[in-house]
Protein backbone atom coordinates (compact mmCIF):
# COMPACT_ATOMS: atom_id res chain seq x y z
CA UNK A 1 0.00 0.00 0.00
CA UNK A 2 2.91 2.17 -0.04
CA UNK A 3 3.77 2.59 3.24
CA UNK A 4 6.07 5.91 3.07
CA UNK A 5 3.95 7.56 0.67
CA UNK A 6 1.66 10.98 1.97
CA UNK A 7 -1.31 8.72 2.79
CA UNK A 8 0.36 6.36 4.59
CA UNK A 9 3.36 7.33 6.30
CA UNK A 10 3.54 8.92 10.22
CA UNK A 11 3.95 12.55 10.06
CA UNK A 12 6.61 11.93 12.11
CA UNK A 13 8.49 10.03 9.58
CA UNK A 14 11.13 11.82 7.99
CA UNK A 15 10.11 10.45 4.42
CA UNK A 16 6.81 11.98 5.22
CA UNK A 17 8.49 15.44 6.02
CA UNK A 18 10.53 15.36 2.70
CA UNK A 19 8.02 13.98 0.35
CA UNK A 20 6.13 17.29 1.69
CA UNK A 21 8.41 19.56 1.56
CA UNK A 22 9.03 18.50 -2.20
CA UNK A 23 5.41 17.78 -3.60
CA UNK A 24 3.55 20.94 -1.02
CA UNK A 25 3.93 23.55 -4.19
CA UNK A 26 1.71 21.35 -6.82
CA UNK A 27 -1.29 21.48 -4.49
CA UNK A 28 -1.14 25.19 -3.89
CA UNK A 29 -4.06 27.71 -5.57
CA UNK A 30 -1.61 28.49 -8.34
CA UNK A 31 -0.40 24.91 -8.77
CA UNK A 32 -4.10 23.68 -9.52
CA UNK A 33 -4.99 26.81 -11.49
CA UNK A 34 -2.35 25.52 -14.03
CA UNK A 35 -3.54 22.38 -14.15
CA UNK A 36 -6.89 23.02 -14.73
CA UNK A 37 -7.26 23.53 -18.46
CA UNK A 38 -5.84 19.70 -18.07
CA UNK A 39 -8.22 18.39 -15.60
CA UNK A 40 -11.45 20.36 -17.76
CA UNK A 41 -10.11 18.59 -20.89
CA UNK A 42 -10.78 14.98 -18.87
CA UNK A 43 -14.38 16.11 -17.77
CA UNK A 44 -14.83 16.76 -21.73
CA UNK A 45 -13.65 13.16 -22.20
CA UNK A 46 -15.69 11.57 -19.85
CA UNK A 47 -18.77 13.47 -21.47
CA UNK A 48 -18.23 12.23 -24.51
CA UNK A 49 -17.25 8.42 -23.24
CA UNK A 50 -20.85 8.38 -21.34
CA UNK A 51 -22.60 9.66 -24.63
CA UNK A 52 -20.64 7.21 -26.96
CA UNK A 53 -20.84 3.71 -24.03
CA UNK A 54 -24.28 4.67 -22.35
CA UNK A 55 -25.91 7.10 -25.16
CA UNK A 56 -28.90 9.66 -23.80
CA UNK A 57 -31.38 8.14 -21.90
CA UNK A 58 -29.41 5.38 -20.88
CA UNK A 59 -28.83 4.15 -17.16
CA UNK A 60 -25.31 3.21 -15.87
CA UNK A 61 -23.61 2.75 -12.67
CA UNK A 62 -22.09 6.39 -12.07
CA UNK A 63 -19.13 5.33 -9.65
CA UNK A 64 -17.40 3.21 -12.34
CA UNK A 65 -17.44 6.05 -15.04
CA UNK A 66 -16.49 8.81 -12.47
CA UNK A 67 -13.55 6.65 -11.11
CA UNK A 68 -12.33 6.83 -14.86
CA UNK A 69 -11.99 10.30 -14.91
CA UNK A 70 -10.33 10.37 -11.77
CA UNK A 71 -8.10 7.86 -12.09
CA UNK A 72 -6.90 9.33 -15.59
CA UNK A 73 -7.35 13.26 -14.13
CA UNK A 74 -4.55 12.40 -11.82
CA UNK A 75 -2.31 10.29 -14.01
CA UNK A 76 -2.12 13.63 -16.81
CA UNK A 77 -2.17 15.63 -14.57
CA UNK A 78 0.67 14.50 -12.11
CA UNK A 79 2.24 11.88 -13.70
CA UNK A 80 2.51 12.69 -17.48
CA UNK A 81 0.71 9.21 -18.28
CA UNK A 82 -2.69 8.43 -19.64
CA UNK A 83 -4.29 4.70 -19.10
CA UNK A 84 -6.52 5.34 -22.34
CA UNK A 85 -9.00 5.24 -19.38
CA UNK A 86 -11.89 6.31 -22.15
CA UNK A 87 -11.10 3.89 -24.53
CA UNK A 88 -13.91 1.60 -23.11
CA UNK A 89 -15.81 0.75 -20.78
CA UNK A 90 -13.55 -1.64 -18.85
CA UNK A 91 -11.42 -0.97 -15.67
CA UNK A 92 -7.86 -0.28 -15.54
CA UNK A 93 -5.91 -3.41 -14.38
CA UNK A 94 -4.80 -0.82 -11.89
CA UNK A 95 -8.03 -0.75 -10.64
CA UNK A 96 -9.36 -4.27 -10.73
CA UNK A 97 -6.23 -4.97 -8.62
CA UNK A 98 -6.12 -2.20 -6.41
CA UNK A 99 -9.99 -2.93 -5.78
CA UNK A 100 -9.17 -6.92 -5.15
CA UNK A 101 -6.42 -6.24 -2.61
CA UNK A 102 -8.60 -3.85 -0.46
CA UNK A 103 -11.98 -6.04 -0.98
CA UNK A 104 -9.83 -9.36 0.06
CA UNK A 105 -7.84 -7.72 3.32
CA UNK A 106 -10.67 -8.81 5.87
CA UNK A 107 -9.65 -12.66 6.13
CA UNK A 108 -6.83 -11.59 6.73
CA UNK A 109 -7.92 -10.16 10.56
CA UNK A 110 -9.64 -12.74 11.64
CA UNK A 111 -6.90 -15.76 11.08
CA UNK A 112 -3.68 -15.41 13.06
CA UNK A 113 -0.39 -14.11 10.99
CA UNK A 114 1.56 -17.39 11.63
CA UNK A 115 -1.56 -19.12 10.30
CA UNK A 116 -1.80 -17.31 7.05
CA UNK A 117 0.53 -19.51 4.41
CA UNK A 118 -2.19 -22.69 5.46
CA UNK A 119 -5.93 -21.14 5.83
CA UNK A 120 -5.25 -18.25 3.61
CA UNK A 121 -2.75 -20.15 1.10
CA UNK A 122 -4.51 -19.44 -2.20
CA UNK A 123 -6.07 -16.03 -1.28
CA UNK A 124 -2.50 -15.13 0.07
CA UNK A 125 -0.97 -15.48 -3.63
CA UNK A 126 -3.66 -13.91 -5.27
CA UNK A 127 -3.35 -10.86 -3.22
CA UNK A 128 0.39 -10.63 -4.00
CA UNK A 129 -0.39 -11.23 -7.30
CA UNK A 130 -2.36 -8.01 -7.12
CA UNK A 131 -0.05 -6.28 -5.03
CA UNK A 132 2.94 -6.89 -7.76
CA UNK A 133 0.89 -5.55 -10.65
CA UNK A 134 -0.07 -2.66 -8.79
CA UNK A 135 3.40 -1.68 -8.05
CA UNK A 136 4.69 -3.20 -12.00
CA UNK A 137 2.42 -0.75 -12.67
CA UNK A 138 3.57 2.26 -10.92
CA UNK A 139 7.39 1.64 -11.60
CA UNK A 140 6.63 1.62 -15.02
CA UNK A 141 5.03 4.89 -14.99
CA UNK A 142 8.33 5.47 -13.64
CA UNK A 143 10.92 4.38 -16.29
CA UNK A 144 8.28 6.04 -18.68
CA UNK A 145 9.45 9.24 -17.36
CA UNK A 146 12.74 8.70 -16.93
CA UNK A 147 13.29 7.47 -20.57
CA UNK A 148 11.48 10.30 -21.64
CA UNK A 149 8.43 8.54 -23.36
CA UNK A 150 6.23 10.74 -21.51
CA UNK A 151 6.59 14.53 -20.19
CA UNK A 152 4.78 17.05 -17.88
CA UNK A 153 1.19 18.09 -19.92
CA UNK A 154 1.03 21.83 -17.90
CA UNK A 155 2.74 24.42 -18.27
CA UNK A 156 5.07 23.64 -15.23
CA UNK A 157 7.00 20.67 -14.00
CA UNK A 158 4.58 18.03 -12.41
CA UNK A 159 4.28 15.72 -9.78
CA UNK A 160 6.98 12.96 -10.75
CA UNK A 161 9.61 16.16 -12.31
CA UNK A 162 9.82 16.90 -8.88
CA UNK A 163 9.93 13.58 -6.97
CA UNK A 164 12.69 12.45 -9.87
CA UNK A 165 14.82 15.65 -9.67
CA UNK A 166 14.08 17.68 -6.36
CA UNK A 167 15.34 18.24 -2.86
CA UNK A 168 14.20 18.81 0.32
CA UNK A 169 15.32 22.50 1.00
CA UNK A 170 15.21 21.41 4.63
CA UNK A 171 17.31 18.64 4.60
CA UNK A 172 18.87 18.40 0.90
CA UNK A 173 17.74 14.69 0.44
CA UNK A 174 16.09 13.39 -2.28
CA UNK A 175 13.27 10.79 -2.76
CA UNK A 176 14.68 7.35 -2.43
CA UNK A 177 13.39 4.75 -5.30
CA UNK A 178 11.06 3.23 -2.92
CA UNK A 179 9.36 6.66 -2.03
CA UNK A 180 8.79 7.30 -5.27
CA UNK A 181 7.13 4.32 -5.72
CA UNK A 182 5.01 4.52 -3.00
CA UNK A 183 3.92 8.14 -3.39
CA UNK A 184 3.16 7.11 -7.05
CA UNK A 185 1.17 4.51 -6.43
CA UNK A 186 -0.72 7.03 -3.22
CA UNK A 187 -1.48 9.80 -5.98
CA UNK A 188 -3.32 7.03 -8.27
CA UNK A 189 -5.08 5.23 -5.34
CA UNK A 190 -5.79 7.23 -2.76
CA UNK A 191 -6.38 10.29 -5.41
CA UNK A 192 -8.86 8.52 -7.07
CA UNK A 193 -10.54 6.60 -5.01
CA UNK A 194 -11.52 9.64 -2.51
CA UNK A 195 -12.63 11.59 -5.14
CA UNK A 196 -14.49 8.90 -7.44
CA UNK A 197 -16.42 8.69 -4.52
CA UNK A 198 -17.20 12.58 -3.52
CA UNK A 199 -18.08 12.76 -7.32
CA UNK A 200 -20.41 9.34 -7.69
CA UNK A 201 -22.32 10.54 -4.19
CA UNK A 202 -23.11 14.45 -5.52
CA UNK A 203 -24.03 13.24 -8.39
CA UNK A 204 -26.35 10.78 -6.81
CA UNK A 205 -27.95 13.23 -4.14
CA UNK A 206 -28.40 15.95 -7.39
CA UNK A 207 -30.76 13.10 -9.35
CA UNK A 208 -32.69 12.58 -6.25
CA UNK A 209 -32.99 16.06 -5.65
CA UNK A 210 -34.66 17.42 -9.22
CA UNK A 211 -35.05 21.05 -7.80
CA UNK A 212 -31.30 21.38 -6.24
CA UNK A 213 -30.16 19.68 -9.46
CA UNK A 214 -32.02 22.44 -11.56
CA UNK A 215 -31.30 25.02 -9.27
CA UNK A 216 -27.33 23.95 -10.40
CA UNK A 217 -27.81 23.98 -13.58
CA UNK A 218 -29.21 27.31 -13.68
CA UNK A 219 -26.23 28.46 -11.80
CA UNK A 220 -23.96 27.05 -14.35
CA UNK A 221 -25.66 28.28 -17.79
CA UNK A 222 -25.66 31.18 -16.20
CA UNK A 223 -21.91 31.82 -14.86
CA UNK A 224 -20.59 29.96 -17.61
CA UNK A 225 -23.02 29.91 -20.50
CA UNK A 226 -22.32 27.70 -23.41
CA UNK A 227 -18.10 28.72 -23.64
CA UNK A 228 -15.74 26.73 -21.60
CA UNK A 229 -15.20 26.55 -17.90
CA UNK A 230 -12.41 28.57 -16.53
CA UNK A 231 -11.05 28.80 -13.44
CA UNK A 232 -12.78 32.27 -12.45
CA UNK A 233 -15.79 30.42 -12.93
CA UNK A 234 -14.79 28.22 -9.76
CA UNK A 235 -15.43 30.98 -7.02
CA UNK A 236 -18.74 32.71 -8.70
CA UNK A 237 -20.73 28.92 -8.60
CA UNK A 238 -21.81 29.40 -4.81
CA UNK A 239 -24.51 26.62 -5.30
CA UNK A 240 -22.36 24.07 -6.66
CA UNK A 241 -19.72 24.64 -4.03
CA UNK A 242 -22.36 23.72 -1.51
CA UNK A 243 -23.74 20.86 -3.39
CA UNK A 244 -20.12 19.54 -3.08
CA UNK A 245 -19.61 20.47 0.66
CA UNK A 246 -22.98 18.73 1.87
CA UNK A 247 -22.12 15.81 -0.52
CA UNK A 248 -18.97 15.63 1.70
CA UNK A 249 -20.64 16.28 5.11
CA UNK A 250 -23.43 13.70 4.55
CA UNK A 251 -21.29 10.71 3.18
CA UNK A 252 -17.77 11.52 3.77
CA UNK A 253 -15.15 9.72 1.79
CA UNK A 254 -12.78 9.01 4.08
CA UNK A 255 -15.50 8.20 7.21
CA UNK A 256 -12.78 8.31 10.06
CA UNK A 257 -9.51 8.62 10.50
CA UNK A 258 -6.87 7.40 13.56
CA UNK A 259 -4.37 8.76 15.45
CA UNK A 260 -1.81 7.85 17.83
CA UNK A 261 -1.23 9.03 21.31
CA UNK A 262 1.66 11.25 22.17
CA UNK A 263 2.74 10.09 25.39
CA UNK A 264 -0.12 9.12 28.40
CA UNK A 265 -2.73 11.73 28.82
CA UNK A 266 -5.99 12.82 29.65
CA UNK A 267 -8.37 13.48 26.48
CA UNK A 268 -11.10 15.73 26.73
CA UNK A 269 -10.49 15.83 31.17
CA UNK A 270 -12.06 12.46 30.68
CA UNK A 271 -10.74 9.63 29.16
CA UNK A 272 -7.41 8.36 29.91
CA UNK A 273 -5.10 7.60 27.14
CA UNK A 274 -2.19 5.26 27.14
CA UNK A 275 1.23 6.40 25.20
CA UNK A 276 0.72 5.48 21.45
CA UNK A 277 -2.65 4.17 21.85
CA UNK A 278 -4.52 4.33 18.71
CA UNK A 279 -7.94 6.53 18.32
CA UNK A 280 -10.22 6.47 16.10
CA UNK A 281 -11.90 9.80 14.96
CA UNK A 282 -15.27 8.90 13.94
CA UNK A 283 -15.81 11.82 10.56
CA UNK A 284 -18.67 10.86 9.77
CA UNK A 285 -20.25 11.05 13.57
CA UNK A 286 -19.21 14.32 13.62
CA UNK A 287 -21.32 15.60 10.82
CA UNK A 288 -24.13 14.25 12.14
CA UNK A 289 -23.94 16.06 15.35
CA UNK A 290 -26.39 18.20 15.64
CA UNK A 291 -24.43 20.00 18.74
CA UNK A 292 -21.57 20.94 16.56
Amino acid sequence: FGTSGLFFAATDDPRWSITHNILKAPFSTKGMKLLFPIMREQADSLIDTLKREVGFGGVCHIDHWVTKMAFETIAVCGLGTSFGSFDDDKDHPFIFAMNSMIGGMMPFALVPKLLWPVALGKHLCEIRAHGKLVRDTCMDVIRKRRDKVTEHRAQTRDLMDMMLNDKDPKTGQGMTEDMIVDNVLTFLFAGQDSTAAAMASCMCFLNANPECKKKLLDEIDEVVGAGEMEWDHLSKMHYLDWCIKETLRLVPPAAGVARGAKGDQILGGKWRIADKEQVMIGIMALHYNEKL
